[in-house]
């Protein structure tokens, strides 16, 4: 299609033929660019034609401008121009659509269909509206276009006269074009501060001003176990927990630590400041996996499952920037999920009691390397683990608890630098094990508690320069070994009470 050029007279002449046309009775109601026509003529003279007085169907190609013409069951209008009153009808119903609280969003489809209809009748009455009072125009309208029509070539004064009106009329729906523009322009605008707002509410704090009845609604609505309030100056932490208590909290202080501090997890409870606490996370909270989803990401330092059969998801966990000590009772993790412990960036204390996993999978899981303390028992190949522990700078605690050991294994224990608790309760000592156990450089507490081993192999720990403190509980070691043992090794404090 070639390109039109044509002079700022003819420009407003061709804009104002469609506010004085002959068929203004009949009232369109989807006035935009693209359903406005420039006629081709034999003569100088050029027209405007209004299109699409209806609703219509036109088959375009791809790319096409997506605000052509009327389709089938859209509201009369297209949305960049509709008026700002249909617009915002339009945009209370996407918003209620879209309320984070179900008690505030449609119940269903048919709710929708009504509001819609409902929409769609007050257009209509604005449309017969409109047709009345543009009925009462048309004898003036029309008088207005013969007035245009006559004399089209003529540019004296006199026919510059005659355009006056509807080139005022012209320039008045550009104005009120722009004025509609803007207004929707600002309406979007003010929703989005308002949804940016809503949201950095969520995620940070919400104000004490509110009641707490108003406050526990807005939590469970929006799923938040955990949040983080502003009351009287001072940060609190309001944790919302199922009807069922799913557990115990605590402070995870150790100098408040006391007995009986353990509160339920159960219902709203309040604490006293926002540092993070230890939870404990009983079998109840299988019938409310979504607990853990609701937690905000600084809420819990340590956390202990016992006996679940439906563990937090990994994409949960990874988000907690101050987990750092995790604990399985009784539990049982396939392959996938304790190779996904890996991803757990702040993780540096982990335990297995009582509870099955994935040694190899865990060794792939690169987290070992990463880790202060392991604490594990009965478990299957054993070695693997030790093989992942093998040369790890981090590692300071490691218990082995039930487990035979073989010396292969206790000289890859002796690749641990700077391990300085070891805790072999319970286990199955070969001959050379406190020689091969003397080898570390940073041992300092050694607990062999109701282990299995030959008494007089006790003495090859006499060449650990490292170690001060040796638990051997109320075993069957006879006393005399014991005092042989004091006599040639003074600076190892034994202990034989549990």
């Amino acid at each position: 299609m070639a390109c039109l050029w044509l002079s700022l007279f003819n420009r407003l002449r061709m804009f104002a033929q469609p506010c004085s046309s002959p068929t203004a009775k009949v009232l369109c109601t989807d006035i935009k660019p693209s359903n406005l026509f420039i006629v081709e003529s034999t003569s100088a003279i050029r027209s405007t034609k209004v299109v699409d007085f209806g609703i219509a169907r036109l088959n375009v190609g791809e790319g096409a401008n997506e605000q052509g013409l009327t389709r089938p069951g859209e509201v009369f209008g297209s949305p960049l121009y509709m008026s700002p009153e249909q617009n915002k009808a339009l945009n209370d119903l996407i918003a209620r659509c879209m309320e984070k609280a179900a008690a505030q969003r449609f119940k269903n489809v048919a709710e929708i269909a009504e509001q819609l209809s409902k929409i769609s009748t007050a257009t209509s009455e604005r449309k017969l509206s409109y047709a009345k009072e543009n009925s009462n125009r048309s004898a003036r309208e029309n008088d207005i276009n013969s007035k245009l029509g006559s004399d089209l070539d003529d540019t004296s004064n006199n026919s510059k006269k005659n355009l006056l009106v509807p080139l005022a009329i012209g320039i008045a729906l550009i104005v009120t074009a722009g004025a509609v523009i803007a207004a929707l322009a600002l309406n979007n605008k003010s929703n989005s501060e308002k949804t940016s707002l809503a949201k950095t509410a969520d995620s940070k704090s919400i104000s004490s001003d509110n009641s707490d009845t108003s406050s526990q609604e807005t939590r469970q609505a929006n799923n938040l176990t955990s949040q983080v309030v502003l009351k009287n100056g001072r940060s609190q932490r309001i944790f919302t927990f199922p009807p069922e208590a799913v557990g115990v909290i605590t402070t995870n202080q150790k100098k408040r630590q006391r007995e009986g501090d353990d509160t339920a997890a159960q219902g709203t409870v309040i604490w006293p400041n926002a540092e993070p606490i230890r939870f404990t996370a009983a079998t109840e909270i299988d019938n409310y996996p979504s607990t853990f989803n609701g937690f905000d990401n600084k809420a819990i330092v340590n956390l202990t499952l016992k006996k679940l059969t439906k563990l937090p998801p990994i994409l949960v966990m990874e988000k907690w920037n101050n987990l750092q000590t995790l604990t399985f009772r009784r539990c049982h993790l396939d392959a996938a999920y304790t190779e996904g412990l890996g991803r757990l960036p702040h993780l540096r204390n982990l335990t297995f009691d009582e509870t099955e996993f994935d040694a190899k999978a865990l060794n792939a899981s690169k987290i070992l390397t990463k880790l202060r303390s392991v604490q594990t028992d009965a478990i299957k190949d054993h070695t693997l683990l030790l093989e992942g522990l093998s040369n790890s700078l981090e590692l300071k605690h490691l218990e082995l608890r039930q487990l035979a050991l073989r010396t292969r294994d206790l000289k890859l224990l002796a690749e641990l630098p700077n391990l300085v608790t070891l805790d072999l309760r319970s286990s199955i000592l070969p001959a050379d094990a406190f020689t091969e156990i003397s080898a570390l450089p940073s041992l300092q507490f050694l607990c062999i508690e109701d282990a299995v081993y030959k008494p007089d192999a006790l003495m090859g720990l006499g060449k650990c320069k490292t170690l001060k403190h040796l638990h051997i509980g109320s075993n069957n070691l006879d006393q005399q070994t014991v005092n042989r043992f004091h006599k040639n090794y003074p600076k190892i404090k034994i202990y034989r009470e549990k």
